[in-house]
């Protein structure tokens, strides 16, 4: 699912050695008992997935918040409320883990992501900045 979008085919690598990487990358996250990975499936078939990490922060007073990562429904299962469900799993469960909030963060030419976690409740609050190291 990550290489089935326009941003997803400029930076995924799903050549054997990018098939590693993400194996590696599997391995922390089931490591990490702040790190959480949900696959949504129907018939045994993978439509939706996302992750979630728990973190600890000092701002807002000191509130653990969620912050979600990765959400994807499969194309073909858009318009259909599987990524709506799948947030309201996310914020249940961060809720469930004594968090305060959660965010996200959404590539800036998504609008149609944009619009639809703003139909969720969501608000726009920060500027995002990467660097890569």
């Amino acid at each position: 699912m990550l290489w089935a979008d326009p941003q997803g085919r400029l930076r995924e690598d799903c050549t054997a050695t990018g098939r590693a990487k993400y194996q590696a990358a599997f391995d922390a996250i089931k490591a990490d008992p702040n790190a959480h990975l949900f696959v949504m499936t129907r018939a045994e078939e993978v439509i939706g997935c996302a992750q979630i990490n728990i973190l600890a922060g000092l701002s807002y007073s000191g509130t653990t918040r969620g912050l979600i990562e990765d959400v994807r429904v499969r194309e073909d299962e858009r318009g259909q409320g599987h990524g709506r469900r799948l947030l309201e799993h996310l914020c249940n469960f961060a809720t469930a883990q004594g968090c305060g909030l959660v965010e996200l963060f959404v590539h800036q030419d998504r609008d149609r992501a944009h619009y639809f976690y703003r139909e969720l409740g969501f608000t726009q609050s920060h500027f995002g900045f990467r660097r890569t190291l």
